[in-house]
């Protein structure tokens, strides 16, 4: 904005530098009902897995390695980090005191839930040797993704192949509901500066339930069919006049996979947008696939850039978060150390560590137990805020890139007649005195209603 005189007097950031509506994703990310809700879809998530893996795979299937290496990552409780979890150790064979996995005491607060300063000191080497890995699956597109990725592997077994089919609908279930939920919260704080609660989020959710889950499926359908021709191949060439016909298909071959590619990487790459797209726009699935394919593809480098600065302003955002968790343990841990004593929480940490031959007293048991449990679920607020920032980043980022392909304002967010109701301005009526004021929503409503009558 200038002065009459041409000088300038104030700058108008957001319409200069749209991207940064990325640095208020953190603050979005730690609020009570997004911690709350991505830990809800964690937690319902993983249970999940859980059941699939108890019931669905054999033992020998659960203890080959790529699908140990895929258990340690989806049935892992939100806040744990040790164990690969597997058919024999899950449900019924881990005494409670060692499902607890975070524990406040001695070295075992780090030995099996790292937080904090302390576990950023013993995380860094891994996110030098291995960082991409490390990302990916810490968020809700491995769950999904990965699972349906497997399918076509070669050496999938019967009991595999049900298994990650189960699971991965149980996570597009789960994460469609309340990854929609935090994606619309998010689309209207960051776009129009609103607040829409978890009730109203969960509802909206519910109203596009159907919507949501069909958004990221149909490209997997889209996917499944182009891939039977390929069976078929397969199958063909099974003799040796087989493998001469497919050699002179064979470009044809290789053209399905060049449109099963273009499917599986938009999927993968503009899935998150299909969410924010519904959330932002109340549209349907379609529309979805529709913007999220045609953004991904028609802006790769700004979508590359906006999710690189995502991912950077969400991992400083996790050290800070760590370190507060770690302030806070470590307070506790001192003081309670301090009065207790050392023989006393060594004990303790002994109880919460064993593995059910322990025989201490039923109290101690028990109370170290509650202790480990609580830790454990106030440190699981860590993984809740990783999920959670994924969401609402994603929908800043379908914000930003609506913004470069359609010209579209932030603030050009979907709201029903209940939502303008809730949040728009409040009525100015005027008193007896006919001093001009305003009235809360149930006054004026019963207002009208009296000069209806």
């Amino acid at each position: 904005m200038t002065n009459s005189d041409g000088s300038v007097r104030s700058i108008s950031w957001r319409d200069v530098c749209p991207w940064i509506l990325l640095f208020r994703v953190f603050r979005l990310a730690i609020s009570i009902q997004i911690l709350f809700l991505a830990l809800l879809a964690s937690l319902a998530t993983t249970a999940g897995w859980r059941l699939a893996d108890f019931v669905l795979l054999s033992t020998d299937s659960a203890s080959q390695p790529r699908v140990e290496q895929f258990l340690n990552q989806v049935t892992r409780w939100p806040g744990q980090v040790n164990g690969v979890l597997t058919q024999s150790e899950t449900l019924d064979t881990h005494p409670l005191p060692s499902q607890a996995p975070g524990v406040i005491f001695g070295d075992a607060s780090n030995e099996l839930n790292p937080s904090g300063v302390a576990s950023v000191a013993q995380m860094l080497p891994e996110f030098e040797t291995e960082p991409i890995h490390q990302m990916i699956t810490g968020t809700p597109v491995y769950a999904l993704v990965e699972p349906f990725r497997r399918l076509f592997w070669q050496s999938v077994s019967w009991d595999e192949f049900f298994f990650y089919v189960i699971g991965g609908l149980w996570t597009l279930l789960v994460w469609a509901l309340i990854g929609g939920a935090i994606t619309r919260i998010a689309a209207v704080q960051l776009g129009r500066e609103e607040r829409v609660g978890v009730r109203d989020a969960l509802l909206f959710a519910r109203s596009k339930w159907a919507s949501l889950i069909g958004a990221p499926l149909l490209p997997l359908v889209a996917i499944g069919i182009l891939s039977l021709p390929l069976m078929f191949a397969g199958v063909v060439m099974r003799v040796d006049l087989g493998v001469l016909l497919m050699g002179i298909l064979w470009p044809l071959v290789i053209l399905i996979g060049l449109v099963m590619s273009l499917f599986g990487i938009g999927l993968i790459a503009g899935w998150p947008l299909m969410w924010a797209t519904i959330s932002t726009e109340g549209t349907d699935s379609f529309d979805a696939i529709s913007r999220s394919y045609g953004y991904t593809y028609q802006k790769p480098v700004r979508y590359a850039i906006y999710a690189l600065l995502s991912t950077v302003l969400g991992l400083l955002g996790w050290l800070v978060f760590a370190l507060f968790f770690d302030t806070v343990i470590g307070f506790v841990d001192g003081s309670v150390g301090f009065g207790a004593g050392g023989e006393r929480l060594e004990s303790m940490r002994l109880v919460i560590s064993s593995t059910g031959e322990d025989q201490s007293p039923m109290m101690l048991t028990w109370g170290a137990t509650l202790i480990g449990l609580v830790t454990s679920t106030f440190q699981s607020l860590l993984t809740a805020y990783g999920y959670g920032f994924f969401w609402v980043a994603a929908a800043g980022i379908y914000l930003l890139l609506r913004l470069d392909v359609d010209q579209t304002e932030f603030d050009d967010v979907f709201m029903d007649d209940d939502e303008d109701m809730m949040y728009g301005l409040p009525t100015i009526a005027q008193d007896d005195a006919g001093v001009p004021g305003v009235t809360d929503v149930d006054e004026s409503q019963s207002d009208v209603e009296r000069s209806g009558e």
